[in-house]
């Protein structure tokens, strides 16, 4: 039995531009659900003669009509975690159970 004990947001990120044609994001929190943390780790990965560090979590959260939706659209969403925003590589039915839903997610580095 996992232990839900961290608290995640699913946001949707949105660009919206004013009357004056300036473009600003806007996040929306589409679901809120306690989670427990499964992995956190973190890769450094060489791009372009640089060294840059990639955080990345997987998210064990209760299966439910948003997170089994969210297997088949995970570009929609982001999560948000500690006041961090990370992109959602995958969405996966732990043990095919419809128990659990382990979502991995590499965090954002440019907000």
């Amino acid at each position: 039995m996992a232990k839900f004990s961290e608290r995640i947001d699913f946001v949707k990120v949105e660009t919206i531009e004013n009357e004056k044609g300036i473009r600003k994001q806007v996040e929306t929190v589409e679901y809120s659900c306690w989670t427990s943390i499964v992995t956190r780790n973190c890769q450094e990965i060489v791009k372009a003669y640089t060294t840059n560090t990639q955080e990345i979590f997987s998210f064990r959260t209760r299966y439910c009509r948003f997170t089994k939706a969210l297997q088949l659209d995970t570009r929609t969403y982001k999560v948000r975690y500690q006041g961090k925003l990370f992109n959602i590589i995958g969405a996966n039915d732990y043990g095919m159970a419809h128990l659990y839903i382990d979502v991995k997610a590499v965090r954002v580095h440019d907000e």
